[in-house]
């Protein structure tokens, strides 16, 4: 499926994970109207969601599709293994989810994947997930934009995508605007998605929301992780050093509280003649 070096294993299993979930969406039509997009700057009561490592400021319409309802929208959201990866956590969708209930999947939606492991924001990371998108299948996947970027406050490095996936089963066309991230060990996949008739108008508000993303962490510096190990291990080794020392020197003064007799016996002052 990927060609050349492909992501490493994690990643491998976020986006693997991610795709399974996401680009499979069945929904409405595409000759429905296009929704009305509501910029989160503009929204006067706004919520911000906590996701423990990530938050962002969310529509006030907006919230997460909860596990046990997740059954309710199978075949009408994503195909099987997206509702099983909702229902066991491994996959956090949200969106205006109670009207989509009257209404169909309209006006966008955020699906989160967070994977173990970190990747720095580079070059590299950009053409390994081109690589992985370019070699998707069944489905269609266009990369549309790729780049470099931060967002928040403290700025956060992150790559930033845009995305044409057009599914291989007679699906409806959509678009994404995606957002990788590291923080606290983890690896983020934050991926706005609306229909391609959609797409345009709701760009800004998933923009706007990016905009709001924080992480608790900023990303480990390249090899950081590799240079405490490599401190713990040095740090050890003088500490058993320091401890082998120690007893030596215990051992010797002990010695020299014996009378020559004793140390002959190996015995102690207080052993009998």
């Amino acid at each position: 499926m990927i060609r050349g070096m492909g992501p490493s294993a994690p990643l491998r299993c976020a986006l693997l994970l991610l795709l399974a979930g996401l680009c499979q969406v069945r929904g409405p039509a595409q000759d429905r109207p296009p929704a009305q997009a509501q910029s989160p700057a503009a929204a006067a009561s706004e919520t911000r969601t906590r996701r423990f490592i990530w938050s962002a400021e969310l529509p006030p319409a907006w919230r997460e599709l909860e596990r046990q309802e997740a059954a309710a929208f199978e075949g009408k959201l994503f195909a099987d293994t997206a509702v099983r990866a909702i229902e066991r956590g491994e996959l956090a969708l949200f969106g205006a989810i109670d009207a989509w209930r009257e209404t169909g999947v309209r006006g966008g939606a955020l699906a989160v994947v967070v994977g173990d492991g970190e990747r720095q924001a580079d070059e590299a990371f950009i053409r390994e997930l081109g690589e992985f998108y370019a070699g998707l299948t069944p489905d269609r996947c266009e990369v549309l934009d790729a780049r470099l970027g931060t967002l928040g406050d403290p700025p956060h490095p992150v790559v930033q995508m845009t995305r044409r996936v057009v599914p291989a089963a007679d699906g409806p066309v959509f678009r994404s605007f995606d957002v990788f991230a590291s923080t606290s060990g983890k690896q983020l996949i934050l991926s706005f998605r609306a229909w391609e008739n959609e797409f345009a108008e709701l760009e800004p508000s998933f923009r706007a929301i990016a905009s709001s993303l924080s992480f608790a962490r900023p990303p480990r510096k390249p090899g950081a992780l590799g240079d405490s190990l490599l401190q713990a291990a040095v740090f050890g080794g003088f500490l058993m050093v320091g401890l082998f020392l120690l007893r030596a020197i215990v051992r010797r003064r002990t010695s020299e509280h014996l009378l020559p007799s004793d140390r002959d016996r190996g015995a102690g002052p207080g052993n009998a003649p």
